[in-house]
Order: C-alpha cells, then structure tokens, then sequence
C-alpha cells in the first residue's frame, strides 16, 4: 500500500509590528481647561470677597492750609517753590499791599511843598500814626481771636483723648490758629515798617528842610515790600500766582499741607452700615501695591456724595457712607505720605455671627 505520510515544512508566520503612533497635544482642550480654571478662579475669589469681606473706596489727605488776603496785593517774588519743605518762620514770598503801603503822598502834591510843606508834613505824620495805631489794633484783636482758638483747641483735645470727639473736629480750630499766626507776624511787619517811616518823617520836621522832605517823599511813595512767612511745618503743595501777578482778596496765593497726620477718607455703600464701626481694623491697598493697614477712627452718620474723582460717570448719583481711617502706628503713617490725593482700595473684614 502506498504511504501517504508527507512530511511538510513548519510554515513561518511573519508577524510585523507596527510603530505607535505618537498622540497629538490637544491644545484646544488646555486652552478650554486654563480658561475654566480661571473663571472659576475669579468667581471663587468673587464670592469669598463678597462673602467674608467689604469693599470701599478712599482718599489719603492731609491737612490743608490755604493762604490768601483780606486785601489786594501784587507779588513780588516766590522764596520757596512747589514741593518744598518749610518750616514755621520760614519766608514764602514777598508783596506789597498797595492799600497799606507807606508813603501816601502822591507826585502832585509836590509843587505845593514850597508853599506848604509844613502843613504837609504835619498831615503825612498824622496820618502815619493812625495806620500804625489801626495796625496795632488789627494785631491785638487778631491774638485775642488766637489766645481764645488755643484754649477752645485744648478743651477739644481732651476729648478727643478720650474718644467722645473726632480728630477732625480740631481741623477748623487749627486752620484758624494758623491763620491768625500768619496775620500776626504780616501785620507786626507793617507796624515795623510804618514806624521807620513816621522816625523819618519827624527827622524831616525837625530839619524843616525842603529838599530833604522832597527826597523823604520820593523814597515814602515806593511801595513797602513785606515777606509773608509760613506759619506751620509742611510741604508746599500748590502755588497759584505768577511773580509780579496782582492777587485779589478772594484768591488763593498758594496751598500748603501738614506732612504728619495723613489720614483717609473712605467711602462705603449704604448697605455695610452694620458692618463698620469706630475702631474696626481696615486693610488698605494703594495704587502702588503696597499694603497697609488702618483703624476707623470715626464714622459718620450722614451719607455724602463721592468725590468728582471717585465718581463713576455711568452710574447714577449715590449717597454714600463715609468714615475716617487713620494710621494703627507711625509706621504705617510713613507709607501714607506719598499718597496725597491718591485713591486707595479698602477691605474690611465681615462679622458672620
């Protein structure tokens, strides 16, 4: 019989591996997950603020002290400039103030003098004496206004020690002391002036010389220049008038602001008003950056418009709550100084029991 047994070959299977290919980087699902994170991000900080916190706006100031005139007077030239730190007793500016400038005869007079020069002598020396004693009259009502503003600004100081008045009740107080001292010394320097002037006149009477009188006359008509010195330590903020320029009683020759004290006035929607009471600590951040921290020092209990510039031109008019904030320590009042008129953020933290 015929064997059929065939005896085959093991078949090789060739079995070829193919290469991964490499996963693409989904970009478009990054993008999509950065900016879901960081709208949640933003709404979780939202809401914490809005839960634990309160937010308010305000201004960091200081004291201010404007100085003006109750008469016309043209400038004559600035000693200090913007910026500038003074002292009190420290000169300004010079002026002169034609209304009370010594020296009244006037150019037409003078061909009288050979015929009356007697006379008129007897007249600019009576006159003379008459501004001197109303200037002396002016001063001594002014340091009466001032002794009664010194001891009506301890009595408020007591209080304010003891926390039933606010800092800012003695504002007024200190803005009329300072203005007082200011009068005083300009009005002290007139005196000075008028009396050199009236030892002059009775020199010329003595002699009864014409040409002498005539020569008194001449240098008596030149206008009195007299220096305005400042009356408080401070920077010199603001100057509004122009050398040789004629500034009216109305206007504000320059502004000058106290470098110690800052203080902030912060302003809150009308719904916090449960939130915020005197003595409460405020965290403050400025435009810089920089952080600090402040106390409530008084709160007031009427609402007030904000600032033209802290206004939203958009929005409706609104009331708002206002407060003071003032410094924890002297520290933190360093870091104010350079923030005159800045805004600055405020956060002050929610009692939720």
């Amino acid at each position: 019989m015929k064997n059929t047994n065939f005896k085959r070959k093991p078949s090789t299977v060739r079995i070829l591996k193919e290469e991964k290919k490499k996963k693409l980087v989904n970009w478009d699902k990054i993008i999509y997950l950065v900016i879901l994170l960081v709208i949640v991000g933003s709404l979780g900080l939202f809401i914490f603020n809005r839960v634990f916190f309160i937010n308010g706006t305000g201004q960091v100031l200081f004291q201010k002290l404007d100085i003006r005139f109750v008469s016309d007077v043209q400038i004559i030239n600035f000693q200090r400039h913007e910026g500038d730190t003074v002292h009190v007793g420290d000169s300004l500016f010079t002026y002169v103030d034609q209304y009370n400038a010594v020296g009244h005869l006037v150019e037409n007079k003078k061909p009288e003098l050979g015929q009356n020069s007697q006379y008129l002598l007897e007249k600019e020396k009576l006159e003379t004496s008459q501004r001197i004693e109303l200037k002396k009259i002016e001063k001594q009502e002014a340091e009466t206004m001032l002794a009664h503003y010194q001891n009506e600004l301890g009595q408020l100081k007591k209080q304010v020690y003891l926390d039933v008045l606010s800092v800012d009740k003695l504002t007024p107080y200190i803005k009329n002391i300072n203005e007082l001292k200011a009068k005083i010394s300009s009005t002290s320097s007139e005196i000075q002036t008028l009396n050199n002037a009236l030892y002059k006149i009775n020199q010329y009477a003595a002699g009864n010389d014409v040409t002498r009188l005539n020569d008194s006359i001449t240098e008596s008509n030149k206008p009195t220049q007299i220096i305005q010195y400042s009356p408080i330590n401070g920077t010199i903020s603001q100057i509004f008038k122009e050398e040789y320029e004629v500034s009216l009683k109305t206007d504000i020759i320059l502004t000058m602001r106290k470098t110690s004290n800052p203080f902030i006035k912060a302003y809150f929607d009308q719904e916090y008003i449960k939130y915020l009471h005197e003595g409460t600590i405020v965290d403050i951040e400025f435009p810089d950056g920089v952080k600090s921290y402040g106390n409530i020092k008084r709160l007031y209990f009427d609402t007030y418009e904000l600032p033209d510039e802290l206004k939203n031109k958009t929005e409706p008019l609104q009331r708002s709550l206002s407060c003071d904030i003032m410094p924890i320590n002297p520290k933190e009042a360093e870091k104010w100084k350079g923030f005159q008129k800045m805004d600055v953020e405020i956060k002050v933290k929610r009692k939720l029991y």
